[in-house]
C-alpha cells in the first residue's frame, strides 16, 4: 500500500466519520459526542470539506 494513501486514510478518518456533515441523518453507534452546528453555522465550511474530499478521492484514484 502506498505510504501517501495510508497517511491520507489515517489523517482523514475523522472527516469521513464526522456525522456533523448532516446531523439530520443521525450518528454512527460509536459516536458519543453531541452533534455540532459548525456546518450549519458556516455553510462555506461544508463546501470546503466537500471540495477537499473530492480532490483527495481524485488524487487516490488509479
Amino acid at each position: 500500500m502506498d505510504i501517501y494513501y495510508r497517511a491520507s486514510l489515517l489523517v482523514e478518518h475523522y472527516h469521513f466519520v464526522d456525522y456533523n456533515w448532516d446531523i439530520s441523518k443521525g450518528c454512527p453507534s460509536f459516536v458519543d459526542e453531541p452533534p455540532g452546528t459548525g456546518m450549519m453555522d458556516c455553510p462555506q465550511a461544508l463546501a470546503d470539506i466537500q471540495t477537499y474530499v473530492r480532490n483527495l478521492v481524485l488524487w487516490l484514484a488509479p
